[in-house]
C-alpha cells in the first residue's frame, strides 16, 4: 500500500507488480484478492492472499542453517525447485506470444514457503516484459546481486529472458540444499560443486547436472526453456530414487556391485572383434569381474 507521498519509482514498482499478478494465475504464485477499481493514483494498494505460518526461504533455510529441513536432501530440494520452475513457466506463458513476464528478482527473500511444503513466488516489482519500459536505466543493476545473472547487471551485453529467472532459481536451489548464502560467481565452480559440499552424500551429486546447465555466465550455455529444466528434474529424481550412482563415480567404482574400483583391462578386441581401440576403453571390477566398455570422448 502506498500513499500520495510515495516516490515515483515506488508507485511504478507497485503498478508493475499489480499488472503482472493480474495476468498470472498459478498455485505457486501469490494471488491478488482485492485492488482499487478504477485505479487511484493518489492511493495505490492491492491485497494479496494470506497464509498462516508462511516464511521466506531465507528465513527457513539461511537464517538458521542448523534447522534447515532441506539441507543435503536431494529429493526434497528437487520438489521445491520444481515448484519454482513451474511458477516461472506460468510467467513464461502469461502474456502475449513471445513476450513472457520475467521476474528478474528471484531470491530466497522472494519465495514464500508454506507449512504444507508448497511455495509462492512474490514481489514482481522488477518484472519485465519485452517492449515494456523498465524502472532501471542501462547502467543500473537489477535484482538481488548474488542471485542475479550477468544480464541484470550494468551495461550487460546479454538480453533478459526466461533463462534469467532459471539462473536465479538454480542459485536458490544451491542455497537451499547447502544452507549457505550463494557464491558471487556467475558460473558454477569446483569449490561449489556438490562433491565438495557433500563428499559423503552422493545423492546430491546428481544435482550438478542442473547447476552446470543453469548457472553459467553466458545465457547460450543455460537452459532457455522451463520444459527443459522440468525434464531434467524428473530425470534426476528418477536416478536418485532408483539408487543409481552419480556419473562422477563411473570411472572409479563398479556400476554392478558398487563395492570395488574398476581398473583398466586388456584390449577389448579379443571379446568383440576388431574395431578401433582409439574410440573405446575397457575396465574391469577388481571384485566381481564386471567389464565396462566405454566410448572415449575425443574432439
Amino acid at each position: 500500500m502506498l500513499d500520495q507521498n510515495a516516490t515515483r519509482d515506488a508507485k511504478t514498482r507497485l503498478q508493475k507488480e499489480f499488472s503482472a499478478l493480474k495476468k498470472i494465475s498459478h498455485p505457486n504464485i501469490i494471488k491478488i484478492i482485492d485492488y482499487p477499481s478504477p485505479p487511484n493514483d493518489e492511493f495505490l494498494y492491492y491485497v494479496m492472499e494470506y497464509h498462516e505460518g508462511a516464511k521466506t526461504i531465507k528465513e527457513v533455510c539461511l537464517d538458521d542453517p542448523k534447522r534447515n529441513p532441506y539441507h543435503g536432501n536431494a529429493l526434497k530440494c528437487l520438489d521445491l525447485f520444481k515448484q519454482v520452475i513451474n511458477a516461472i513457466r506460468a510467467c513464461e506463458a502469461s502474456s502475449e506470444p513471445e513476450k513472457p513476464i520475467i521476474h528478474r528478482d528471484i531470491s530466497p527473500r522472494n519465495i514464500l514457503l508454506l507449512p504444507d511444503g508448497s511455495i509462492r513466488l512474490i514481489d514482481f516489482g522488477l518484472c519485465y516484459t519485452e517492449g515494456d519500459e523498465t524502472l532501471t536505466m542501462t547502467g543500473e543493476n537489477v535484482g538481488t546481486r548474488s542471485y542475479a545473472p550477468p544480464e541484470c547487471g550494468a551495461f550487460s551485453k546479454f538480453k533478459v529472458g526466461t533463462h534469467t529467472d532459471i539462473f536465479s532459481a538454480a542459485k536458490v536451489l544451491w542455497s537451499v540444499i547447502t544452507s549457505k548464502r550463494v557464491f558471487d560467481s556467475h558460473s558454477i565452480e569446483d569449490h561449489t560443486s556438490m562433491q565438495s559440499m557433500f563428499p559423503h552424500n552422493e545423492d546430491t551429486w546428481h544435482l550438478n547436472r542442473l547447476f552446470e546447465n543453469t548457472i553459467q555466465e553466458d545465457p547460450a550455455n543455460r537452459f532457455n526453456r522451463t520444459e527443459l529444466v522440468l525434464l531434467h528434474i524428473d530425470e534426476i529424481r528418477h536416478v536418485v530414487t532408483g539408487g543409481y550412482p552419480p556419473a562422477e563415480t563411473a570411472s572409479s567404482r563398479c556400476p554392478s556391485c558398487g563395492l570395488r574400483s574398476i581398473r583398466s583391462s586388456a584390449n577389448p578386441r579379443h571379446l568383440f572383434g576388431y574395431f578401433s581401440t582409439r574410440d573405446y576403453t575397457m575396465s574391469e571390477c577388481e571384485l566381481c569381474g564386471f567389464v565396462v566398455i566405454r566410448k572415449s570422448t575425443r574432439f
